[in-house]
């Protein structure tokens, strides 16, 4: 089965990585977020961000899974839900790792 992704592409879903559930007590939000490893199929397409994202200036970069990496564990967010963001990156790629067989730990610091 296909899938249609905000990123602009079509994805047939290999397997699943993880789930992560976030509370956010500041927002009073649950957050339930999923992660795939998956297969683009097809054209690429212009993502379809919300009006906010593109006047946040959202845009999507394809790279390898260490530059990924990187640039998250380089990446200083300013604000408490780009906080929650980035930790719950780091664990999807942690997990992926794992997964995969990768022998990396991930740190902050």
């Amino acid at each position: 089965m296909f899938y249609k992704t905000i990123a602009g592409c079509n994805i047939k879903i290999k397997r699943d990585i993880s789930i992560i559930i976030e509370y956010r007590d500041d927002n009073d939000m649950l957050q339930i977020s999923y992660c795939y490893l998956a297969e683009v199929y097809g054209d690429m397409k212009a993502p379809s961000f919300t009006d906010k994202e593109k006047a946040d200036g959202f845009k999507i970069i394809w790279v390898t899974i260490d530059d990924a990496l990187k640039l998250l564990k380089n990446d200083r967010p300013k604000t408490q839900s780009g906080k929650f963001i980035q930790k719950r990156d780091l664990a999807f790629i942690e997990k992926y790792m794992t997964i995969m067989g990768v022998n990396r730990r991930i740190n902050l610091n």
